[in-house]
């Protein structure tokens, strides 16, 4: 649970910065990023960066489409102990 509370801190920092109303805007561009690097070929390391970052899009496809639900989801509280 450390991480994600760095994540959202970090989230909140850069929401503050740049001055965004809502941070969807925010998760967008980081999904743009991610389904990049998903793109990129790297002969010897593609499957399991692809992999990564296709669950990590995953991820943020959720946030988006449950916007308005708890962050993270409780069901997530099981596997951060």
């Amino acid at each position: 649970m450390k991480t994600l509370r760095v994540i959202s801190g970090l989230r909140s920092l850069a929401l503050e910065c740049v001055g965004i109303n809502d941070a969807r805007e925010y998760v967008f561009g980081l999904l743009f990023n991610i389904l990049f690097r998903a793109t990129i070929s790297h002969y010897k390391y593609q499957d399991r960066g692809q992999h990564q970052s296709l669950v990590l899009a995953s991820i943020a496809c959720h946030r988006l489409d449950h916007w308005d639900e708890q962050w993270p989801p409780v069901e997530w509280n099981d596997h951060f102990k």
